[in-house]
């Protein structure tokens, strides 16, 4: 398509997601007759040429809308990053005329076809609302000076203004062009290396103006893109695109992007987006709306050779941006967001479904809202067990214990990632320290222990956000205010009355003021305390600081204060807390710490010096999930399909998580609740938890019990049950399969360890590439297929391809996996599977009979290692989902070819090649076989036939024969030969590459016959 726009000398304005902007610029003014005639000529020819393509599945049609009138072209931004956009009423035109387009057809408005001279060059008709036209086809007067085809066909001339922008400065267009990409044209590399599946997260905004001017509008259009840009930048996104048409501004925003990756991209877009949002609506006063999706998606440069652009294309833009249109005033965001976000689900509000144009299975919407308002937790008793967390209740019982004895240690720190459970096991500690209190001052009551310390225990649990960073000493306020008997809503006045009454006639009350930025209380100054030097001030500002301290928590009280989200402690306050710890008899501290901030040196300080017992959360075993998943849904049992569903997960350790994923499930009518007796459940196919998990203690039996990859523990369980409820008629609750229900987990899980692949954005394209093609070798993989492979991509010189090897082996992404290389053919026989990440400290390749090439003399002798493998499984998988489907194709392909020529017989046959691998083609299928040699003469051997159909829905033909037929005529000796097992192992191969190439719909057959 843009060939033939460049043909016909227009030029192309914007890659749109399923869309292409081309313009035709006429100058003078008098040419714009010329102009239309060549945009309508453009748009049939781009009909006729594009009318039987197929994306694979369905055939592309194409819509056409032509106007025509003036433009204004305006560059939006700063110095640093800039856009451009086209504003005008031929662009509101378009967009209202495409919108009347049938695929297929060409639509031209009424200010394009009245500069048409003569209306005879083509067949037309009136559009049923009898203004626009539509073109059909070329018309009998139709001036052409050159055919349809040679016009195609022919290369574009090089036009002036093409000239121009080859000999404009680089600098001069760098600030339109992403960094990364930038770098990759200062390195002159190929712009196929950013080509890749990536897991991103896509935030579409709208603003829908007021039909202003053009100026006024690129104006408003200018300041809204500069601010949403800072906002963007600030949180690791990218703007990647600005469109104008009517009167709605649309701006697409990628998070996780080469280079831009963030482990939690999710729940960044979503507060991203949030900020936008409010920006926005305070700016324009405009309506506004925001969609955030969350999937794979290609990314990549697009257009043509003179005429591209990077972009990410995928279900999920389109779906962002359908949400943007679907609902007004809010951030929408799917449940892959939902879920991956890790916030608490209090943000999320569940929408009512709409219908998604082009989107098939929408699945359940939520609106996000980034609440300012403190989270409430309630501190009753929760009849659920807390599973997994024995060992750290037993930690905090020995602390509790020492402290009340009169360890100095007064602070338990809970560290753990988002929604790992830290809020509920502080909950549960809660309730164990007031049980702890009240059974040892009723000891003290029956022992009549002289104790004056109180048996009750008083708590204050501090919820926080990220507005409590923002000011100082709030989370000191906080913990105050139980003690001094005030509350959020206490006004000034209020706080300085409760002081004074706690303080009582205190000594110094001209010195109160000092109070005054802890508390934000307006103590009068008086003259006295002005008159103080700074080294007096702080003393007097010590001084009614302790005093109020003891006052509020006195030594004969128990005072637990319990903070949740301690991340978001203030700077100041952190300092203060440092101070309490100098107090004698401080309060219990229990402190729980997540990862959603880093934290600051005034933090890292205070928890380095402060005396503490450190817990670190980690994710719960898999024998806990179908306990957890009953608890979570208020059930009894679950559906033997969804316990098998949360096993095979990789990562489900994650209660917040999962609680997430359920309700997710629930939403979209995958899973119902329903209420039935004992009896009917014992017909049915459900899973319970054990009784101890019912109950408030865990079950003792061993993990490998609850192991349900078999499928039989917990059906084998239910069997005994019968008879114990045979007389129980109570209502139960349970959950069962709803009608949308999938047995899928490619949607609910990241396909990609985020760690991992901003590792690998921080390479060089070579040592990416060779990352990439060894993740389709396998775990582990040959040196010399790898040079095959890679020198098809990137031809290097040995020196170069080594020190890429080198530097990968040195940052402990790849190892040496031990290559035999005394005879060509061992590296087939000895092949292993990693199922474990490699933890070995020593950087050596410990390969046998490697020949080092000259080249690589300097280097280290894992720069030359023949037979490498990847450290950790989970990389591996990382970098294959980064492919294109095409790329994993050609490079399955590649091995094939690979091995067909590099095959090598066994030692015992002198371990020459094999002279041909892939046999004949027979009824239309492909025989692997090898043929006679002169070193066994014609002996046939039997290997393991592994046969499978790929992508061919028939059987085989019947009349295919089992076995090559052939004699055994026997010349020496071969005993010793491996040749079958070399060709068992081959065929393995390639009967998995070829499924993976599917370049042909072929039924690969292994046949065998030295």
């Amino acid at each position: 398509m843009i060939q033939v726009v460049l043909s016909k000398n227009g030029d192309v304005c914007k890659f749109g997601g399923d869309a292409i902007f081309v313009f035709w610029k006429a100058s003078p003014p008098a040419d714009l007759s010329a102009a239309v005639s060549n945009a309508i000529d453009s748009a049939l020819n781009i009909q006729k040429n594009c009318q039987n393509l197929v994306d694979g599945v369905n055939e592309i049609r194409i819509k056409i809308s032509v106007t025509a009138g003036d433009v204004t072209f305006s560059v939006l931004g700063e110095k640093r990053r800039k856009y451009y956009m086209l504003i005008g009423t031929p662009v509101m035109e378009m967009s209202n005329a495409e919108k009347l387009c049938n695929p297929g057809e060409i639509i031209v408005s009424p200010s394009a076809w009245n500069h048409v001279l003569q209306a005879t060059q083509y067949n037309f008709m009136k559009h049923s609302n009898k203004v626009h036209v539509l073109i059909q086809d070329f018309g009998p007067n139709w001036n052409h000076k050159k055919s349809q085809s040679e016009s195609i066909r022919d290369t574009i001339s090089v036009r002036p203004n093409l000239k121009l922008a080859a000999n404009i400065e680089i600098e001069q267009i760098r600030p339109f062009i992403l960094p990364f990409v930038m770098k990759c044209v200062d390195r002159s590399e190929p712009l196929d290396y950013l080509t890749e599946m990536r897991q991103v997260t896509i935030v579409f905004l709208r603003v829908e103006l007021h039909a202003l001017p053009s100026l006024e509008m690129i104006g408003v259009c200018n300041d809204v893109y500069q601010r949403v840009c800072h906002i963007v930048e600030k949180t690791g996104g990218v703007v990647n695109k600005l469109t104008c048409f009517d009167k709605d501004v649309s701006i697409l925003i990628v998070f996780g992007l080469r280079g831009f990756k963030h482990e939690l991209a999710s729940k960044v877009a979503l507060k991203c987006a949030s900020n936008c949002l409010d920006m926005l609506k305070i700016v324009t006063q405009a309506n506004v709306a925001a969609g955030v999706t969350t999937g794979m998606v290609y990314c990549g440069v697009i257009g043509h050779l003179l005429r591209k652009e990077y972009t990410v294309m995928g279900l999920p833009v389109n779906k962002a941006a359908r949400l943007m249109c679907a609902y007004e005033n809010i951030v929408a965001c799917d449940r892959e967001t939902f879920l991956q976000s890790k916030l608490r689900s209090t943000h999320f509000t569940i929408l009512e479904q709409k219908s998604l144009k082009g989107i098939q299975h929408v699945g359940p919407v939520y609106e996000f809202n980034l609440s300012s308002k403190r989270f409430k937790v309630t501190l009753g008793t929760n009849n659920q067990p807390l599973l997994g967390r024995s060992k750290e209740i037993h930690e905090f019982m020995n602390f509790i214990t020492h402290y009340n004895n009169g360890n100095p240690t007064n602070f338990f720190l809970v560290y753990g990632h988002a929604r790992i459970g830290k809020t509920r096991l502080i909950t549960e500690l809660v309730h164990i320290a007031e049980k702890f209190f009240a059974e040892q001052g009723s000891a003290r009551k029956q022992g009549h222990s002289n104790d004056s310390r109180r048996s009750n225990l008083d708590v204050c649990f501090i919820q926080l956000s990220e507005e409590d960073y923002k000011s100082s000493y709030s989370t000191i306020r906080l913990m105050y205010q139980p003690a001094l008997g005030l509350n959020e809503s206490s006004t000034p006045e209020e706080r300085e009355e409760k002081i004074i009454s706690k303080l009582g006639d205190v000594k110094g009350a001209h010195i109160l003021s000092s109070l005054n930025t802890i508390f934000n209380v307006k103590f009068n100054t008086s003259m006295k305390y002005q008159n103080l030097s700074e080294e007096e001030k702080m003393l007097a500002k010590e001084m009614v600081r302790k005093m109020l301290h003891r006052m509020c928590f006195p030594m004969y009280s128990n005072w637990l204060i319990v903070i949740d989200d301690a991340e978001f402690i203030d700077e100041a306050s952190w300092v203060y807390l440092r101070w309490c710890c100098t107090i004698s008899r401080s309060p219990l501290f229990l402190i729980a710490i997540g990862r959603q901030k880093p934290l600051t040196a005034s933090a890292s300080d205070c928890l380095f010096s402060i005396p503490q017992k450190k817990v670190i959360l980690e994710e719960l075993d898999k024998w806990h999930n179908t306990a957890l998943a009953c608890q979570i849904l208020g059930v009894k049992a679950i559906p033997v399909e969804l316990e098998d569903l949360l096993q095979g997960f990789k990562r489900t350790g994650n209660p917040g998580w999962l609680e997430s994923y359920l309700m997710s499930l629930i939403q979209s009518e995958s899973l119902k609740v329903i209420y039935l007796t004992w009896h009917q459940m014992e017909d049915m196919r459900l899973v319970t938890a054990p009784e101890d998990m019912s109950g408030k203690y865990e079950s003792g039996l061993p993990k490998e019990y609850f192991n349900t990859a078999a499928s039989s523990y917990w059906l084998n369980w239910i069997e005994p049950r019968k008879t114990e409820y045979s007389d129980n008629d109570e209502i139960i609750p349970v959950c069962v399969l709803g009608p949308n229900f999938e047995n899928t987990r490619k949607d609910s899980e990241l396909t990609m360890d985020m760690m991992y692949v901003k590792t690998v954005d921080k390479l060089k394209p070579l040592e990416q590439l060779i990352l990439k093609i060894g993740s389709v070798l396998g775990y582990n993989f040959r040196r010399d297929a790898l040079v095959y492979l890679v020198s098809k991509e990137h031809p290097s010189d040995e020196k170069t391809f080594g020190k890429a090897i080198m530097t990968l082996f040195e940052i402990r992404i790849l190892c040496c996996d031990t290559g035999n290389f005394t005879c060509p053919s061992s590296l087939i026989t000895n092949r292993r599977v990693i199922l474990g990440e490699d933890f070995q400290k020593d950087i050596k390749c410990n390969c046998v009979g490697l020949v080092r090439s000259e080249a690589l003399q300097n280097f280290p002798n894992y720069a030359s290692c023949g037979f490498m493998r990847f450290r950790n499984p989970v990389f591996r998988d990382t970098m294959y989902n980064l492919l294109l489907d095409e790329q994993k194709k050609k490079y399955n392909y590649l091995t094939i070819e690979f091995l067909c020529s590099h095959t090598y017989r066994c030692k015992a046959c002198h371990s020459v090649l094999f002279e041909r691998i892939l046999g004949e083609e027979v009824n239309g299928q492909i025989r692997l076989l090898c043929n006679k040699t002169s070193i066994h003469g014609v002996r046939s051997t039997k290997v393991k036939i592994r046969t499978k159909n790929f992508g061919a829905k028939k059987p085989p033909p019947p009349d295919l024969p089992d076995m090559v037929a052939s004699k055994d005529i026997i010349l020496r000796d071969v005993s010793d030969c491996q040749c079958s097992q070399i060709l068992s192992t081959v065929y393995a191969t390639l009967q998995d590459c070829a499924e993976k190439a599917v370049s042909r719909e072929k039924r690969y057959i292994a046949r065998g016959v030295a």
